[in-house]
């Protein structure tokens, strides 16, 4: 069996926007074994739903010294190369690019590395995988939009619901999710504004989940003196397999710039996502995803969201973006 190994360093929303790419080698070489090297705990999403086979955290020691290039690891590097019938990697800049190729050189087109070029205009996940299918596949009549989800079975599903304890979707008019968060807190809306749009959620049926990770440790106290109306929990760090089968057996969701706005994109989940409007053209989630953006993400006012929802309520929507 060939194998092929994969880098993709960052976070999540990092791994997610290269996604597309992998899904269109994994369906173009359906018999060969996929490694991926990234963050462990977000790779593992990806070995769980079938499409890589196994994964290496790039903060293991042995990669590392791969990446470093240290000559002491001359011997795993040769082994490496030996091993692999291809390398790949996707990159925002050259400079982890550099290092890589010195460490697996390029012979007869075995390796493959990818830099995304912000002049273009273009999404990164698109740019990524049009040269990917460029380099690799050019043949393959699958395209972009045939390339977006996340395979998750209905037994992940049912886990993910789960994580809501008497969820009961016959007594709720629809399912959401709400996460406040983002690696950044000028890419976060104000949390009294998402709290206000939960309230309207509960009032129009709708059950579900505000979610918080490590990044959003910072909400807490004021999220403990906050009360969600009845039917609605709030997760704090839940594994993200779960979560992604909750997401995927959501409505809506609601959210900022951030990886768990990607994952929702990747689950086929009905998104809004608040974006800064510089960074909308490079990170906006694919799918089923209406972006609202501003100069600053005050500017969004709470009734812009709910006039969104009611959008979907009434007539569904399947691409949507504006400005405030």
């Amino acid at each position: 069996m060939k194998k092929i190994l994969f880098f993709r360093l960052g976070g999540l929303g990092d791994l997610l926007v290269t996604l597309p790419s992998i899904l269109l080698l994994r369906r173009e070489f359906a018999s060969c074994s996929f490694t991926l090297v990234c963050r462990k705990e977000y790779g593992e999403i990806l070995k769980e739903t079938g499409i890589v086979n196994s994964i290496l955290s790039f903060e293991d020691r042995e990669i590392i010294n791969f990446i470093s290039g240290n000559e002491a690891e001359e011997q795993k590097i040769s082994r490496i190369n030996e091993e692999f019938h291809l390398i790949l990697g996707w990159f925002q800049s050259s400079s982890t690019l550099k290092t890589l190729e010195g460490v697996f050189p390029k012979r007869g087109g075995r390796s493959n590395f990818f830099i995304f070029d912000p002049g273009l205009k273009m999404e990164m996940s698109r740019y990524f995988f049009q040269e990917t299918k460029r380099s690799l596949v050019p043949e393959s009549t699958l395209c972009f939009e045939e390339c977006l989800f996340l395979p998750l079975n209905s037994g992940q599903k049912e886990e993910g619901l789960r994580l809501l304890e008497g969820y009961a979707s016959s007594s709720s008019k629809g399912l959401g999710v709400v996460h406040p968060g983002s690696g950044s807190k000028r890419k976060c809306w104000p949390l009294s504004h998402f709290l206000f749009v939960i309230d309207y959620l509960s009032s129009r049926g709708f059950k579900g989940a505000l979610v918080t990770g490590y990044a959003e440790e910072r909400m807490e106290e004021r999220l403990r003196n906050s009360k969600l109306p009845q039917g609605w929990v709030w997760l704090k760090n839940p594994p993200l397999l779960k979560l992604a089968g909750l997401l995927s057996a959501s409505d809506i969701y609601l959210g900022n710039d951030s990886g768990i706005t990607h994952l929702a994109a990747a689950c086929g989940t009905k998104v809004i996502a608040l974006f800064l409007e510089g960074f909308v053209d490079v990170w906006r989630p694919y799918g089923l995803t209406a972006i609202l953006s501003a100069k600053r993400l005050e500017e969004i006012s709470p009734q812009t969201v709910i006039e969104v929802i009611e959008l979907y309520l009434k007539k569904g929507f399947s691409s949507f973006s504006g400005h405030q």
